[in-house]
């Protein structure tokens, strides 16, 4: 394996470009998939885009992406994808502290976030380490898998042993058994992912992995939010004192909580006596965009050409759509001047969509 490259990569996925995952990339600007992930076929030439990209220059977009989606984020007021929003640094295992949301505890708690999809935290279960993948016909299939997941979105898909993630095409759940399909040209062996010029053959299957580890990925109810009192016991060290909370969502839009005492039992939350007066809260949940327009999907790839130095290929469209999102105007007006994501027209472009679903929040009691 190339261990340098596969590294860079999984550092990447702790800021995903979710929004935007690179199949989606490579669709939407035309691009042929295969050759975006360095597989060559017979017919390929006839292809409009078909130059090999190296992996570097995946990395490269993979990078510039997720910038775009963190920049739009930070302006629209909510994440991009469904995030799961955690109650200490300690939870968040990328230590993004943007996902981390503890506030001062009072009658009505206003979530970091709006657009508040579900509450508790996450919880994750092996569906299956080292699943085999049937390379008969493409898109390939994994499964069927038994599986307790309720909906496609859900799963998970990996490189085995790693956090890398595989973005499937399909997934099919029914009476407990679940189907993924993903086409063969992302299947791409890790110790081969830094292709050569000349590509790998998409006929030898032997390029391609041979299985991948799926996981599920759902929400723990039984964590909902947690009151603390910082530095209250000083027996033997001074630490927090806590006590288990549950949410009531009052308003799932704007993301306003009541914060009430209680204790999971039996699936069931029941509801207790504060046990002393508590300062501060920890709240679990997840927030996001459903899903996302094709406006704001176009916006984000237009600002992510912006932040990239070069076009990425010699493919004439790609180059094309490099310039023109690069493209900054001799004369520019004021605004323009003061937009944070910079003076190119795919920056500005970008930074008007964001404006227009900047979410604003009144008080709700």
């Amino acid at each position: 394996m190339n261990q340098s490259v596969y590294d860079i990569y999984e550092e990447l996925t702790e800021q995903a470009n979710c929004a935007i995952s690179l199949p989606k990339y490579a669709q939407m600007i035309g691009y042929d998939e295969c050759a975006f992930f360095g597989v060559v076929y017979e017919g390929q030439a006839q292809a409009a885009c078909n130059d090999l990209w190296s992996e570097y220059q995946r990395l490269e977009m993979a990078q510039a992406l997720a910038e775009a989606q963190a920049d739009m984020e930070d302006v629209i007021g909510y994440p991009l994808c469904p995030t799961w929003i955690v109650g200490t640094p300690d939870d968040e295992p990328g230590g993004d502290l943007r996902r981390v949301d503890q506030q001062a505890y009072g009658r009505v708690q206003t979530a970091r976030y709006p657009h508040v999809l579900e509450v508790g935290a996450r919880a994750t279960e092996t569906v299956a380490a080292g699943a085999a993948i049937n390379h008969a016909g493409d898109p390939a299939t994994v499964g069927p898998l038994a599986t307790s997941a309720l909906h496609p979105q859900e799963i998970k898909v990996y490189y085995p042993g790693s956090r890398r993630e595989i973005v499937p095409s399909k997934v099919t759940i029914a009476g407990g058994d679940m189907t993924i399909e993903i086409p063969r040209c992302r299947l791409v062996r890790p110790d081969l992912l830094n292709n050569p010029r000349g590509g790998w053959g998409y006929e030898q299957t032997a390029n391609f992995l041979a299985e991948v580890d799926v996981e599920r990925e759902y929400v723990d109810p039984s964590r909902n939010a947690v009151l603390v009192r910082r530095d209250c016991e000083c027996k033997s060290g001074c630490g927090d004192c806590t006590q288990d909370a549950c949410i009531y969502v009052k308003d799932w839009e704007a993301g306003i909580f009541h914060v009430r005492p209680a204790v999971y039992e039996d699936g069931v939350w029941q509801p207790r006596s504060l046990t002393r007066r508590y300062d501060q809260v920890r709240l679990y949940y997840r927030a996001g965009a459903r899903r996302l327009s094709p406006r704001l999907e176009a916006s984000i790839v237009r600002l992510a050409h912006s932040k990239a130095p070069e076009a990425p290929c010699s493919c004439p469209h790609t180059e094309h759509l490099w310039r023109r999102d690069r493209n900054v105007p001799e004369v520019l007006t004021k605004e323009r001047l003061n937009c944070p994501f910079g003076l190119s027209d795919g920056a500005w472009i970008a930074y008007r969509t964001a404006m227009l679903m900047r979410h604003e929040r009144a008080d709700v009691l």
